[in-house]
């Protein structure tokens, strides 16, 4: 998530942060679709839909609200507690408890996150946060979800189709932020050379390769290990 708020600064400032979600999400998935075609089942759209709605759509959708709060560096920080947010979830869902590394770890993170926001000059509201820990929550919820369903679902056809459904369900959440919110936004195609290789990053190197190690990783180990992974790419 770093980088992806990094290029957003530095790339596509101006933009509807919903209308690049639509664009990191939609052309993945048509890519992973184009390199190998499949299709659902019916046992398998519920599912699938889900998924994207928890790790696509929901999740981009708190973070997005929340960086109208805040500023995408905040933003960034307070994804610093997304492994915190991950070891609350287990405990309260699956009464599953931290190793004492990750406790300790998690304790490290939230006084390092906290001493950031503290010490910064923006004003944080209330509201932000609750967004942000929101977003965390749709994401460890969706990596729940779909570690269950790997058991069944092929982790390549998971990964196109939770893009697609997830790009799908943001789409009328972008044309609101564009057209209804009465914000001028600046035009969401790229207009040069670097937006465009900037988008190729995002598309392919963030999203069809590291988000898909990312999915690929998920039945191989535990939830909790798996935010404190998600940490660690900061796709």
């Amino acid at each position: 998530m770093g980088n992806y708020l990094c290029s957003f600064d530095n790339f596509f400032k101006g933009w509807s942060p919903f209308a690049l979600a639509v664009w990191r999400a939609l052309p993945a998935g048509v890519i992973l679709l184009a390199l190998r075609p499949t299709l659902p089942t019916k046992q398998e759209l519920p599912w699938l839909l889900l998924i994207g709605l928890l790790n696509i759509a929901l999740f981009f959708g708190l973070l997005f609200a929340a960086a109208l709060y805040l500023p995408s560096t905040l933003v960034g920080v307070g994804m610093i507690a997304l492994p915190v947010i991950g070891i609350v979830v287990m405990a309260a869902a699956h009464k599953v408890h931290p190793s004492k590394v990750q406790f300790i770890s998690s304790a490290i993170l939230i006084v390092a996150a906290s001493y950031l926001f503290l010490t910064s000059s923006t004003s944080i509201s209330l509201i932000s946060v609750i967004l942000l820990i929101g977003s965390m929550t749709a994401l460890i919820a969706g990596s729940i979800v779909t570690k269950h369903v790997m058991k069944t679902i092929n982790w390549y056809k998971l990964l196109t189709w939770k893009l697609l459904f997830g790009g799908v369900i943001l789409l009328p959440i972008a044309y609101w932020d564009v057209n209804l919110r009465g914000i001028n936004y600046v035009s969401a195609i790229p207009s040069s050379l670097h937006q465009w290789e900037a988008m190729a990053w995002l598309v392919i190197g963030l999203t069809c390769i590291a988000y898909g190690a990312y999915v690929f990783t998920i039945p191989l180990i535990t939830t909790t290990e798996l935010s404190f992974l998600e940490l660690s790419i900061q796709f």
